[in-house]
């Protein structure tokens, strides 16, 4: 099995782990690492590779290309809903450039 998650970094204070949650994806919170989850779900040869770097040029990109197309944006979408939706991209790529937020692909082999 192979998969790409958004991660917390590991060892945030607290006030640091509750801006990565803010800025990140739905549902980012797990309640232990993710090499633990799969061994506990039954998985070996676990991998992890960071893509990281790949995570904030997408998120730059993504920024870059919504505000170029901001015109569009705001008739399809709303102004409201464009704005609010430029905010959370700038709050993720603060993240992100911050240490807070990283990517990783994860490889595991069942048992």
């Amino acid at each position: 099995m192979a998969f790409h998650v958004i991660l917390v970094a590991p060892g945030l204070s607290d006030r640091d782990r509750a801006l990565a949650i803010a800025a990140g994806p739905p549902y980012i919170e797990a309640s232990a690492s993710y090499p633990d989850l799969l061994a506990l779900a039954g998985f070996e040869e676990i991998d992890e590779v960071d893509l990281t770097d790949q995570y904030r040029v997408t998120a730059t990109a993504w920024l870059n290309e919504s505000a170029r197309a901001a015109d569009q944006l705001e008739e399809l979408f709303g102004i409201e809903e464009y704005r609010q939706g430029q905010q959370e991209r700038e709050e993720t790529l603060t993240a992100i450039e911050s240490g807070l937020l990283t990517r990783s692909l994860f490889a595991a082999q069942a048992i």
